[in-house]
């Protein structure tokens, strides 16, 4: 029996899982970077069976009816080799290569193997508008909310909020590969570049002040911890804060149990979530993060969160 764990090689996250699996369970772990196809390791997989899917790798081949699980922790696909020089080529190798590589996991997950997340569901998981979405049919409270490439919405917007003393915050939908995009907080420079808003849409929200809360969801485990050391040069992306100190928060049941099952209703089996805690106590979702970070927790608030993700990967579905 083999746990999959799909990460860089250097991801300490991964390495932090596999140990707990190894030492606690007495299970093989291997981490794959699927960055590395071709020149790490090879597939190979016959629709139907699970004993038709092979992974070779330097350390021997290991066959699709091993595997028991699979934790999608980082997933980063390859570039075409350096001795592919024309353009249609590097096309073809790139294209290719992610869809064998995304039917490796649609077939783990449809013959019914624990996949942390579900490669199937996870991008529309993913959607922060549908997260927004999904959180308020649920009962939590949210931000008030634009998503718009239109200049002439956006200044309403902002005359709305301004009428009602509230600053406005804005952010992307994700990340780029190599670094993190923060949030940002409207001035005047952003809105005199107002008009190219319309090459891209962006989220507007009405900025709520409050405490930066991290809640991590394992399966039906949930973590909560406060970010202790936020300062006001940062308050707009605690993320950036360049080391982070927290403490374990006690969620409310009632809060606790909207969470799960926003979560349940996105059919992830882990996610980090965002809240803001205001000074009159009430919990704000603003997004989930289907692969988020939580090493960072861990250490500091001294939570188990890599056993809680080990536990699950080693639990039969």
């Amino acid at each position: 029996m083999v746990v999959l764990i799909i990460a860089p090689e250097n991801d300490l996250h991964a390495h932090a899982v596999k140990a707990q699996i190894e030492r606690e369970h007495k299970i093989e772990t291997l981490i794959l970077d699927f960055a590395g196809l071709g020149r790490r390791f090879h597939i190979g997989f016959q629709p139907g069976t699970l004993n038709g899917i092979t992974i070779r790798t330097d350390q021997g081949t290991i066959s699709g009816d091993q595997v028991h699980s699979v934790w999608c922790r980082r997933i980063y696909y390859p570039e075409p080799a350096p001795e592919i020089t024309t353009a249609n080529d590097k096309i073809i190798s790139k294209r290719d290569s992610r869809e064998a590589l995304k039917g490796l996991l649609f077939a783990f997950a449809h013959a019914g193997l624990r996949c942390v997340n579900d490669p199937r569901v996870e991008p529309l998981a993913d959607n922060k508008p549908l997260q927004l979405q999904i959180a308020q049919e649920v009962g939590l409270s949210i931000p008030q909310t634009l998503v718009s490439n239109d200049p002439q919405q956006a200044r309403i917007f902002f005359s709305k909020l301004e009428s009602q003393a509230k600053r406005i915050a804005y952010k992307g939908f994700g990340h780029l590969p190599d670094r993190m995009i923060a949030t940002q907080i409207l001035d005047q420079q952003a809105v005199a570049r107002l008009n190219e808003l319309e090459y891209a849409p962006v989220i507007f929200q009405e900025y709520i002040k409050g405490e930066d809360i991290r809640v991590n969801v394992i399966g039906d485990q949930i973590f909560g911890a406060r970010i202790a050391n936020c300062s006001e040069k940062v308050e707009r992306d605690w993320r950036l804060q360049p080391v982070q100190v927290l403490e374990p928060i006690s969620i409310p049941n009632g809060q606790a149990s909207r969470i799960l099952e926003l979560i349940k209703r996105l059919q992830l089996d882990y996610a980090a979530c965002d809240f803001k805690l205001t000074p009159e106590g009430d919990w704000v979702f603003l997004e989930v993060n289907t692969r988020g970070q939580f090493l960072f927790a861990e250490i500091s608030a001294k939570q188990e969160i890599s056993r809680a993700v080990a536990d699950l990967l080693v639990r039969p579905k």
